[in-house]
């Protein structure tokens, strides 16, 4: 029987409606509603907006791309095994286009948002994508002969690296590859703190990525050392001692540890991380006067450092909250036992965050690692197993 067929059968819809949910949030936050000039009727504004087909920037096309990415792999697994392919990507186009016409006609009426037929198009490619990733994974996962895909591991892969190397730019400027490399060459400074929790997180990276692609374990350096050289090409990107350090030695234990079961590495890799998750959420521990605590979900993405950061921001939470579900499972946890401890720890430490100048507490932290346990029960239903041999 193929593991979506054990899906409960509201899953998949419920994900697609939580999707759709999630875009009309984070599009027509803060919900500053304002009405249109007088005389203006919203059908002529609307077509007007239509026939702006450039995107407003290069954060602008990224974010109408990477929003409806999610909602096309969510209509593939609502479908999956029901539809044919062919249905199934043109259901999720037209649901991605008609989503987006409804979400820019509101806009009309939202302060500070704007109207473009760019969006449409991109968001339209985003559902097709996310389909498409979909089929993807589904086809990782069942694999090929005496080899073993884990999905959710990809998803963590994906996360990881897209934080790493947002903005996805490279730079053809070889002073700025120089730049990138004075932290390390020319001014090294060691923190031991940031060391160990780049060590802690470089780790989970070696562990997913040997889970996704199933394959010999000499992909694991060359995708962690691949990704640490493209922070040096990346615009913005920069290369320091503490997280060069910390990739070397995760790789050196991640090989040292390779040939143990997969369920007793994920014991012994869960501690360090669980550490440097609450050291990464906590730090510099300069407690002081308390704040109040944020109960609008996702408004330090929304509202503060632009695109840019929010997505960073996202994918590390995805990355880590995500990873910490993932080993607890691979170590014989139970999914939702796992998944709710990781959010009820995600709550803890963002509560704390109250008497932290300068964080964010709110209550994103928790529904981020909510969605990442979610991810994993479609993607694995029942109990994970690390099949591979890595």
């Amino acid at each position: 029987m193929n593991q979506f067929q054990k899906l409960p059968p509201w899953l998949g819809p419920a994900l697609t409606l939580g999707v759709i949910l999630l875009i009309g949030y984070g599009s027509l936050y803060p919900f500053d509603w304002r009405p249109l000039p007088e005389g203006r009727s919203w059908t002529a504004a609307l077509f007007a907006g239509l026939r702006r087909l450039r995107p407003g920037g290069r954060g602008d096309l990224l974010a109408n791309l990477l929003l409806y990415l999610p909602l096309g792999a969510a209509v593939g697994l609502a479908l999956r095994g029901r539809l044919s392919l062919t249905w199934s990507v043109g259901i999720a186009l037209l649901l991605g286009g008609g989503v987006s016409l409804t979400v820019e006609t509101l806009q009309l009426f939202d302060h500070g948002r704007d109207t473009r037929g760019s969006d449409v198009l991109l968001n339209v490619i985003g559902s097709g994508a996310g389909i498409g990733l979909a089929g993807f994974v589904a086809r990782l996962q069942r694999g090929s002969a005496g080899m073993a895909h884990d999905g959710f591991a990809l998803v963590l892969v994906a996360a990881w690296l897209g934080a790493k190397l947002f903005p996805y730019v490279p730079s053809i400027d070889l002073q700025a590859w120089k730049n990138a490399l004075k932290p390390l060459l020319l001014a090294p400074t060691f923190d031991p703190v940031l060391a160990f929790c780049s060590l802690a997180f470089w780790l989970l990276a070696a562990e997913a990525v040997a889970a996704a692609i199933g394959a010999a374990r000499l992909a694991v350096p060359a995708v962690l050392l691949g990704a640490l050289a493209a922070k040096i090409i990346i615009i913005g990107g920069s290369l320091t001692l503490s997280e060069t350090l910390g990739v070397l030695l995760a790789l050196a234990i991640w090989f040292a540890l390779s040939g143990m079961p997969a369920p007793r590495r994920a014991k012994l890799l869960l501690a360090p991380l669980l550490l440097a998750v609450l050291i990464d959420r906590l730090a510099p521990f300069n407690f002081g006067p308390a704040q109040s605590f944020g109960l609008v979900p996702f408004r330090s993405f929304l509202d503060a450092g632009g695109f840019g950061a929010g997505v960073q921001s996202g994918l590390t939470k995805l990355f880590l909250y995500g990873g910490l579900i993932w080993l607890a499972c691979r170590a014989g946890f139970a999914q939702i036992s796992a998944t709710g401890a990781v959010v009820l720890l995600a709550l803890l430490a963002s509560l704390m965050q109250i008497w932290l100048p300068g964080r964010s507490a709110e209550v994103t932290d928790a529904i981020v690692a909510g969605l990442a346990g979610i991810t994993l029960i479609a993607l694995a239903p029942g109990r994970l197993r690390a099949r591979s041999p890595y």
